[in-house]
């Protein structure tokens, strides 16, 4: 039975009026406010459901408004979710270890090594600062020094890059083997160390997934080890094989000056990491002064293991987020122009509803509602793009900046909650306005113009303001992109100073076993030599330890002729690189002075002979000529002997285009492990034949990377170019949404100022005329607002100046480019409406009127 307020308010009574007579029915007041609420809460209901119905029917009235409006908001929405999800993965979700939030890697630091993240230290320096802090529950250490090494598995070899780790490595990670254990303590001590744990990568590769690997034994090297343990699939790839630390030759372990390893530690529950800071630095302070022979200058650095990973990306994702943030609101703005015109369209059809009763409460919500179902469906097409992009994008990113997890990269619940709130907040953003708006109904000015809309100053200034907004953010996108273009352009013109093109460069990695001396070395590689050279298509060959525009990680202490003597690590730094004799020639590095190393200088018992680059003698032997004089290395200088320089040639740039050249000294012979040679055809053409020239040599050796030199160095600059082509795409974006922006506000002013065009046209006025009162309207906003991007884009410098090379963050040249292309979209913008409007027929015009 319903009772008497029901009937009453349905009879369409206010439910005060009934008040009483519910009293009496009901017998009293609770009962009353209980069924006012509910009758109440039933006619919200019904009203939001028949709001979103009458807003679908609207939207799929306007099919073409709606899909514009909605391709719009998914391509601003995907390209945000897309970035959301790399920041997701590389700098808020946790990396697969056991509460990574408290690991912190420790380095040491030298003002003369260039750095964020410092440099490794000695194993002696470690077991210090293990004892004598009291900030972490447990420290543990790798070294890369192992390297690449070659693996013998069947008859088939392999290169497989060795990690050396201490025992509890993996365990003060809290990760562990997906098969069999974990190291043992007695494995870190010699004798009791043949032991591996491979990486699950490598087990799927070169061992079928097979579990029974695991107690067999391998041939890395020139040693047997027995595989003790598989990693997961989680644990970041990178390394092939991890093996005991006491791998690390003796006299490395037990010099205070032979830097080897890095330390990763766990802080205590009750440190904080600023306490942990302040005590290593400390510590660091105590062995300089303790150890000054080894420790001079030597400081020590602690970085979060979760900005250790991303210290060169972090700036780069949140600048591309910050632009994806201006594409969306470009995109807002121009769904809200949209909509205002979409609103003065529908002003007899608002008036209408108002006169039937319609509160202007309700007609904002029904226009608020359409906004945020547009904003729905641009969410869910956004969704769509951001599942078909971001797994790409993922893995692109990983093979440019190998962040762990980044190739896992994909759409989870937190992503899609991002994508939810973007959504909902663009829809409020881009539908309030409009809706105010149109909800501000004068009924007899409305009902007055018929089916005619009208467009009141108010909107007409709105919508400028709207073009000035969209424009100005465009800007500041556009110039962003065009200095990251101008910067990376300014790389990639840079002479690294040695021949790049039609290289080609072979790593090859020699087993001690075999290869257990220099001799054995040179016969190998003088046999190499020799034959690739004669290959058709080779030009000439020669061989580096490690090549140029990657960093060496050999450095070396070193002193030169007439330098006082001094403890060690008081000695100036510089990089060390071992060539073959005809190595500068090939390379087109010009000699500056002397002469190149000769086949005599390759001899195991000839004179000591270096070269060294323009840096270092033009820092040490100022106005004097170095050839003839004595280089002296650091374990050396106590004897004044040394190394007799024979040569100075160019410098090249050894560290990376984008860094400028450090002292360098080159060292003659063949104990190198790349191969390069000059060839007259595609370099890759070749590895096939340099490979069977290897296996004619020593059939069991294989060869590792095989590159051109011209990937090395696009690859050095790879981190430089992933926001370039992403900047580049969302300037493209930010600029076609402005054209179509300026383009929508000059259509719907051809149609709202048909009449006028009419009677110019009557009057006598030309297309030309016509197209001149177009285009002063649309460009004076326009004017505005690239006068605000161009203020706005100077103000962020500071922003985009660390991620510049060679190019100011205030670019005359990008500012004019930029300015040139706004305005050209703005006219072309511009013409096609206007154009359009020459064509009215004005007795037609007038017609309409």
């Amino acid at each position: 039975m319903e009772t008497l307020v029901e009937l009453k308010i349905k009879e369409g009574l206010d439910p005060a009026e009934t008040r009483h007579a519910a009293l009496v029915e009901l017998g009293g007041a609770e009962q009353v406010k209980e069924s006012v609420r509910k009758v109440s809460m039933g006619h919200q209901l019904e009203a939001i459901f028949q709001d979103l119905r009458y807003g679908m029917r609207m939207l799929l009235k306007n099919p073409g408004f709606t899909s514009l409006a909605v391709v719009t908001l998914a391509l601003g929405i995907g390209a945000n979710t897309v970035i959301f999800s790399l920041i997701n993965t590389a700098l808020l979700h946790s990396l697969p270890f056991r509460d990574p939030s408290r690991m912190v890697v420790i380095n040491n630091t030298h003002p003369e090594i260039a750095g964020n993240v410092g440099v490794v230290m000695s194993y002696l320096n470690y077991q210090d600062l293990k004892e004598q802090s009291a900030s972490f529950q447990e420290m543990a250490v790798y070294s890369a020094s192992y390297g690449e090494k070659t693996l013998l598995h069947n008859g088939e070899p392999d290169v497989v890059n060795c990690m050396l780790v201490s025992h509890n490595l993996f365990s003060l990670m809290g990760v562990r083997p997906q098969y069999g254990r974990d190291f043992l303590s007695q494995e870190d001590h010699p004798g009791q160390d043949r032991v591996a744990i491979l990486s699950h990568r490598l087990w799927a590769r070169r061992f079928g997934s097979d579990p029974g690997v695991v107690g067999k034994n391998i041939q890395i090297g020139d040693q047997s080890f027995s595989v003790i343990g598989v990693l997961n699939e989680e644990f970041p790839v990178g390394t092939d094989v991890w093996l005991p630390l006491s791998l690390v030759p003796e006299r490395d372990l037990k010099d205070r000056s032979h830097h080897r390893v890095t330390v990763i530690a766990r802080l205590k529950p009750e440190v904080d990491e600023k306490q942990a800071a302040a005590e290593i630095k400390s510590i660091a302070r105590r062995l300089e002064e303790a150890y000054p022979e080894s420790n001079k200058s030597l400081g020590m650095i602690q970085i979060g293991l979760l900005d250790y990973y991303t210290h060169g990306i972090r700036s780069m994702l949140i600048v591309l987020l910050g632009a994806t943030g201006l594409v969306m609101l470009i995109a807002c703005a121009n769904i809200a122009n949209l909509l205002l015109a979409r609103a003065a369209n529908r002003r007899k059809e608002l008036a209408i509803r108002a006169a039937h009763g319609a509160a202007r409460l309700r007609l904002f919500r029904q226009l608020l509602t359409e906004s945020l179902l547009l904003s729905i469906f641009g969410a869910v097409g956004g969704a769509l793009i951001a599942y078909a992009g971001t797994a790409a994008v993922g893995r692109w990113a990983y093979q440019i900046i190998h962040i762990p997890r980044m190739n896992e990269t994909s759409v989870d619940a937190s992503v899609l909650l991002y994508a939810a709130v973007v959504a909902i907040f663009t829809g409020l953003l881009f539908g309030t306005l409009p809706a105010i708006q149109g909800s501000q109904i004068n009924l007899n000015e409305a009902l007055k113009q018929g089916g005619k809309s009208a467009q009141t100053s108010m909107q007409g200034r709105l919508r400028n303001m709207l073009i000035i907004g969209e424009v100005a953010i465009a800007v500041i996108v556009l110039i962003g992109a065009g200095l990251l273009i101008r910067s990376l352009t300014h790389l990639l013109l840079i002479n690294p100073g040695f021949r790049i093109d039609n290289l080609l460069a072979v790593d090859i990695s020699l087993p001690q076993n075999k290869y257990p001396d220099y001799a054995s070395k040179k016969v190998f590689y003088d046999q190499l030599l020799g034959k690739v050279k004669s290959l058709p298509g080779v030009k000439d060959a020669a061989t580096i330890n490690i090549l140029h525009i990657v960093p060496s990680g050999s450095l070396l202490y070193f002193g030169v002729e007439g330098m006082a003597p001094r403890g060690r690590a008081q000695y100036p730094l510089a990089q060390a690189r071992g060539v073959s004799p005809n190595y500068f020639d090939m390379m087109n590095i010009p000699i500056r002075e002397g002469r190149q190393f000769q086949d005599s200088d390759t001899a195991e018992n000839a004179p000591h002979a270096v070269i060294v680059n323009e840096t270092l003698a033009r820092s040490y032997f100022r106005n004097e000529s170095p050839v003839g004089k004595k280089v002296l290395m650091a374990d050396d200088a106590p004897k004044l002997d040394g190394w007799t320089i024979v040569g100075v040639v160019a410098d090249v740039k050894d560290l990376g285009v984008d860094r400028d050249p450090q002292p360098e000294i080159y060292f003659p012979g063949y104990d190198n492990r790349i191969l390069l040679a000059h060839t007259t055809v595609d370099p890759l053409s070749l590895a096939s034949a340099i490979r069977q020239v290897v296996k004619s040599i020593d059939p069991s050796q294989p060869i590792g990377q095989v590159r051109a030199m011209r990937d090395v160095l696009n690859e050095s600059l790879s981190r430089r170019k992933f926001p370039v082509d992403l900047m580049s795409l969302f300037s493209a974006l930010a600029l076609i949404l402005s054209a179509i922006g300026i383009y929508s506000v000059m259509s719907y002013s051809v149609v709202q100022r048909t009449s006028e065009i009419g009677i110019r046209m009557a009057l006598g006025a030309g297309r030309a005329n016509i197209v001149r009162l177009f285009l002063k309207q649309a460009m004076a906003p326009v004017m505005i607002g690239l006068a605000m991007g161009l203020l706005g884009a100077w103000s962020l410098k500071r922003v985009l100046s660390g991620l510049l090379y060679g190019v100011s963050s205030t670019d005359f040249v990008t500012y004019a480019i930029v300015i040139i292309l706004i305005v050209l979209t703005a006219v072309i913008a511009t013409l096609l409406p206007s154009h359009r409007a020459t064509n009215i027929d004005p007795l037609t015009a007038l017609r309409q009127d």
